[in-house]
């Protein structure tokens, strides 16, 4: 008996020293309120500037379950699939929301592109995987976070040159005053290529201010121009004529001279209030809404310029709160929601009627 009670308090004693304490990890920007919780999400932040990469692709390689591919062919941009998702697309992102600070940058078709991001802009890749995913809407596949890194003073200048003849140059300079942030990055890149007709060349300027006012609200705007004047596509080899001469292309392709031309604008703002809005629950609702837990809500709300068309709003949603929705002119706006809200978005309308007026 002795002995079985100190093999068992000595097994006890091991097993405490194998347990290890992990870190927290935060999930943010959900884009639907829910009680569920991502099941498989990766943030990565702390080796982005260690990348040597030519492309967004090239910081995803390293997140498990997720595939990157065609980092090189900047005529068909960079395909992902995330667990499957994705798989099947011939060009570009599909089946997967992209978001760039929280705006999404995936178009109402599914399709997204990744061409106008400057690198030195990105600080922290969040993806969620599996169906923690339907937490932002239409993302069967997934969600991949992009966040900018924080703006602070400085300038510095980068020059890469590689085989194929390869040069790229980008340089940034970004002030941080103590009411303003500002960041300029320029990008100019081209390569011969390792394979015949498989060129390209780019450029793209990105701006971002951001302005605090006396008042404590905020004011971000993004700009960015994406200009590729050629990109030439190789094209798909069979076995046999990759064993004949790998670098050759496709002569269909160097028939129909394939490839893209592309000059991309892209601009979005967004006004932020300092003060949190609030309205309470008349008392014949409140043991009828949120199960009794409730009373009322405090909401902060956000300006921002809506660059897409109607069929990217979407209200369908796991659980719906809306059952159909129209554009209105501010002025009628307090007149078409219910009496109990009325007072607080008089004072959204007060916030922001410098932007409508």
């Amino acid at each position: 008996m002795l002995r079985l009670t100190i093999l068992l308090c000595l097994f006890g004693l091991a097993a405490n020293s194998q347990v290890q304490q992990l870190d927290e990890v935060v999930l943010r920007a959900q884009r639907i309120k829910s009680d569920i919780q991502p099941l498989s999400a990766t943030i990565i932040s702390d080796t982005l500037s260690l990348t040597t990469t030519q492309e967004v692709g090239g910081f995803l390689q390293q997140i498990p379950s997720l595939f990157v591919s065609s980092q090189q062919n900047f005529t068909q941009d960079t395909r992902v699939s995330i667990r499957g998702f994705g798989a099947r697309a011939t060009f570009g992102i599909r089946g997967i929301k992209v978001l760039l600070d929280g705006i999404p940058i995936t178009t109402p078709d599914g399709q997204t592109q990744l061409d106008h991001i400057p690198l030195p802009q990105i600080g922290a890749i969040e993806v969620l995987r599996g169906l923690s995913s339907g937490l932002y809407g239409n993302a069967s596949g997934g969600v991949i976070s992009l966040q900018s890194a924080p703006i602070i003073s400085t300038a510095n200048m980068a020059v890469t040159l590689g085989d194929f003849q390869l040069q790229s140059l980008t340089a940034t300079w970004s002030s941080a005053q103590e009411k303003n942030l500002f960041r300029t990055i320029v990008t100019h890149q081209k390569q011969e290529g390792y394979r015949q007709w498989s060129a390209y060349e780019n450029a793209l300027l990105s701006l971002s201010n951001e302005t605090d006012f006396t008042n404590g609200n905020s004011l971000k705007v993004d700009y960015s121009f994406f200009l590729s004047p050629f990109a030439n596509d190789p094209g798909g080899l069979t076995l046999k004529q990759v064993s004949q001469n790998p670098k050759q292309a496709r002569e269909a392709n160097l028939i129909y001279t394939a490839g893209e031309q592309v000059q991309q604008h892209q601009i979005s703002a967004r006004f932020k209030t300092k003060n949190w809005l609030s309205y309470d629950l008349p008392n014949n609702l409140r043991k009828k809404i949120w199960q009794g837990k409730f009373t009322g809500q405090m909401q902060k709300w956000f300006a921002c310029k809506f660059l897409g068309n109607d069929k990217e709003i979407r209200i369908d949603t796991l659980k719906p709160e809306f059952k159909e929705w129209k554009w209105v002119e501010p002025s009628s706006i307090v007149d078409n929601v219910v009496p109990f809200k009325k007072k607080m978005y008089s004072e959204i309308l007060d916030y922001f009627k410098k932007y409508y007026v």
